[in-house]
């Protein structure tokens, strides 16, 4: 891995604010423990897991073709209004800007999210 992608692995780990990376078929293939924290959800078990698995249904639909634009290059300049499921039914409404980041495995869309 190249010295700026073990940085950039470095600083998301160890990032305050809950940080996705996805890969280009939708699938979250890596995740931070402020994301399990937020999320209340163990995923490293089962990672990769859909995108779309972790969205309420209501905005599921949306947020997919705004992802697979952003995963063409065309992120959007304004953060992402995101309701994320959380164990036991409910949700939480988070904030999530979309850029894209160089990776071993090759292109993949990082998703950080604010609460």
């Amino acid at each position: 891995m190249p010295t700026t992608g073990i940085h950039l692995k470095n600083f998301i780990e160890n990032s305050p604010i809950a940080v996705a990376q996805i890969d280009a078929g939708g699938n979250v293939v890596e995740v931070n423990s402020a994301f399990h924290k937020l999320t209340q959800h163990t995923l490293t078990s089962a990672l990769p897991v859909a995108l779309n698995a972790l969205l309420s249904e209501s905005n599921a639909p949306d947020t997919f073709n705004i992802l697979s634009g952003a995963l063409k290059g065309s992120t959007p300049d304004v953060p992402l209004a995101l309701e994320l499921k959380l164990p036991g039914g409910t949700s939480v409404m988070v904030s999530a800007y979309l850029s894209m980041a160089e990776h071993a495995s090759g292109q993949l869309l990082t998703m950080p999210c604010i609460d």
